[in-house]
């Protein structure tokens, strides 16, 4: 019995003995807070002796705008028996309050349950380093930039709300992967400018603002302007990139770029077609002066006068078209419920009047008299650009132009399928897409094309519908084509 005495006497002080010249401070305390034990070392922490701070509640040192929160903590760590960590304002014997680090957890001691804590104190060093921490925490998350942090490697170490909330994607989603795997949200070719950004600036220091293309996890794509610095956090030196959303401006400069275009574009085929036609009166002009004073030659005066007619006709649907054009480009054009059979045969009789010297077979061949659908009159100007077209590329002695309508279901959506084949010249393969196009000024046989089939385009995507052309006879485009037009059913 002695012997084990003289043991635990001797344990017993060789624990006082380490308590007492640990570097760190040590209380003691029970669950109503009274201490019950410190160390020598919290004299020299905050200047009271044991004997000062033996019986006395720990929490009557805190400072008191943490008083209510530390209560807190210290219950749930009861509950919980787990560790804590915590920084705390400490009083000083002297009055002042200083930044201590707090560690501690709920302990078992001769049936007691206490709890324990290690007091050390923060440096001022370590103390700025982390208010400028703290400064800097909420400059990244409360920033009216998007911010990405990223090591040396090009490894995303963290993001704020506003990128995570602009891309779509949580932060777990992006932090820990590299810049190169982040294919899903750059465009086409900017994930590799994004990479070459980086790169740039780890070998010169120094990166250019630069502008990038996103797709967001909705797919919808944004525009984003942003430039990559170094920036030392702690120890660590990482690469900050700040960003902003431009994709208003960027939507802004499209569309004035797109207008400059198309203004050139209409300028130049309006200028084209309107020399052509006066090409062509001018030149009956002069075939008028030499037939006028010859008896034997009213027939080719007649062929004249309808040469002349036709230019005329032609600058009056140019105009027209131009007109329709800039409506579309200008303002959206309501849709409703229209009868296409109606709008159909007004052009048919407007065409043959236009075209009253040329020997013309018009047929329509319908499923049923009334065709209801949801587009607008700007139907009145397909229907007349396409049988125009028909017309005017055709050197048939007879033309034969079959519109044939028929019902088509696409895609789930029931349509009405226009047909309109004619025995003209045709349309080679290599021009069946580009004869569309706004920018497409070739010629189909020997004469311009115009405005006509580009302004039809908009208008059947503006009915949510489809145009293409085919040949008549399939692999023979010299025999006719065949206009086809799906539109929705009302």
């Amino acid at each position: 019995m002695k012997i084990k005495e003289e043991i635990s006497r001797d344990s017993e002080q060789k624990y006082e003995f380490l308590l007492n010249n640990l570097l760190d401070g040590i209380i003691e305390f029970d669950l109503n807070g009274i201490i019950t034990f410190v160390n020598s070392q919290v004299y020299n922490i905050l200047g009271y002796s044991p004997e000062e701070e033996l019986g006395n509640n720990i929490f009557n040192y805190l400072h008191p705008g943490e008083l209510k929160e530390s209560r807190r903590i210290f219950d749930e760590a009861i509950r919980a028996n787990r560790f804590v960590t915590l920084e705390r304002r400490v009083r000083h014997k002297e009055g002042h309050f200083i930044p201590i680090s707090v560690r501690g957890r709920m302990l078992k001691l001769n049936e007691n349950i206490k709890a324990m804590i290690i007091l050390r104190p923060i440096r001022k060093a370590e103390q700025d380093l982390k208010i400028s921490e703290k400064k800097y925490r909420h400059l990244f998350e409360d920033s009216p930039l998007m911010v990405a942090l990223a090591n040396i490697k090009g490894t995303v170490v963290d993001l704020n709300k506003r990128l995570a909330d602009f891309v779509g994607y949580s932060k777990n989603e992006f932090i820990g992967k590299n810049i190169r795997d982040l294919k899903e949200i750059f465009a086409e070719l900017h994930l590799e400018r994004a990479k070459n950004v980086v790169k740039k600036l780890i070998t010169t220091g120094f990166s250019q603002p630069f502008e990038s293309l996103y797709i967001k996890k909705t797919g919808k794509r944004a525009w984003i302007k942003g430039q990559a610095f170094f920036i030392d956090i702690g120890t660590e030196k990482l690469i900050q990139i700040l960003m902003e959303d431009i994709t208003e401006q960027k939507e802004a400069e499209q569309k004035l770029i797109k207008a400059f275009e198309r203004e050139t574009f209409y300028k130049n085929l309006f200028a084209h077609d309107i020399n052509n036609i006066l090409h062509n009166i001018q030149s009956s002009i002069s075939l008028l002066d030499l037939y006028q004073n010859n008896p034997n030659t009213q027939k080719d005066i007649e062929e004249v006068m309808n040469i002349i007619n036709e230019q005329v006709v032609r600058g009056t649907h140019l105009i027209s078209n131009v007109r329709e054009l800039s409506k579309l480009e200008e303002y959206s054009v309501p849709l409703g419920i229209i009868d296409a059979r109606l709008i159909l045969d007004d052009v048919i009789q407007i065409v043959k009047e236009n075209f009253k010297h040329k020997n013309l077979d018009i047929r329509i061949v319908s499923f049923k008299k009334k065709i209801l659908l949801k587009a607008n009159d700007l139907l009145f100007n397909v229907f007349e650009n396409i049988l125009n077209n028909a017309v005017k590329y055709n050197d048939s002695q007879l033309i034969e132009i079959i519109v044939k309508i028929s019902e088509k279901h696409k895609h789930r959506v029931n349509y009405i399928k226009f047909e309109f084949i004619d025995n003209g010249i045709g349309i080679h393969d290599s021009m069946k897409d580009p004869i569309f196009q706004e920018g497409y000024m070739e010629e189909k046989g020997a004469k311009g094309l115009g405005f006509g089939l580009s302004l039809v385009r908009k208008i059947i995507a503006f009915f949510n519908g489809y145009i293409w052309v085919e040949d008549k006879i399939e692999g023979e485009h010299k025999k006719g084509s065949n206009f086809v037009i799906l539109i929705p059913k009302k």
